[in-house]
């Protein structure tokens, strides 16, 4: 399984922030003008269990259908369908969503996909071996912005249409190892696309056109 901590997919620098209120300032500074983007996280994001968004998704092994982001856009994030739910884990200290390897993962509306300046990270750990080929991307399926990993090879890889080209840009450091933590951070200029894992730079294995 993977346990995504905190995607945030944003297309500008952090902006100076009030520290009296840091997480609210920081987001809304990220995202302020009109800003398209999100910022998911499980601890302060409001989850749904359904569709509808009748039933609060808020405990431990609950499933996951709509996330609404905690950016001023209010973007809903969705699992296409019940199957595809990541699930609650909450250890009391740290909560994270699973993704069970098959099915699970989360779609966003494609008028929302960013351009220019594009900047995706997130915190993951994956706990088994899977196949996660999309963990996050936008709702067609076909164009858009893809977050997952190279089959079932855990090499974090990401598509962003019209930058990435035909195939994913892959991460150079190879697969990630089992059950521990990673920031990875996925970052193109206008120009040039670069992926990060925990800080240091993972030269893709294919370059943007």
């Amino acid at each position: 399984m993977a346990d995504l901590l905190k995607p945030l997919l944003r297309r500008t620098a952090f902006a100076p922030f009030n520290p009296l209120s840091p997480f609210a300032n920081v987001v809304h500074a990220t995202f302020s003008g009109g800003r398209v983007g999100f910022a998911v996280m499980p601890y302060f994001s409001t989850m749904w269990q359904d569709a509808s968004q009748t039933t609060l998704a808020d405990d431990n092994a609950d499933d996951v259908r709509v996330i609404i982001d905690d950016s001023p856009n209010s973007m809903a994030i969705s699992a296409p369908a019940d199957a595809s739910r990541p699930t609650i884990k909450d250890s009391g200290t740290s909560r994270s969503l699973s993704f069970d390897g098959s099915a699970d993962r989360f779609s966003y509306p494609l008028a929302d996909q960013p351009t220019g300046v594009v900047t995706f990270v997130c915190s993951i750990a994956l706990t088994a071996n899977g196949y996660f080929p999309q963990i996050i991307g936008d709702a067609s399926a076909s164009a858009g912005l893809f977050f997952g990993f190279s089959g079932a090879t855990r090499v974090p890889r990401l598509y962003l249409s019209g930058i990435s080209g035909a195939s994913p840009l892959e991460s150079s450091l190879g697969a990630l190892t089992l059950n521990t933590r990673y920031t990875l951070s996925f970052v193109y200029d206008g120009g040039t696309a670069k992926i990060y894992q925990d800080g240091v730079e993972a030269a893709p294995t294919n370059t943007p056109p």
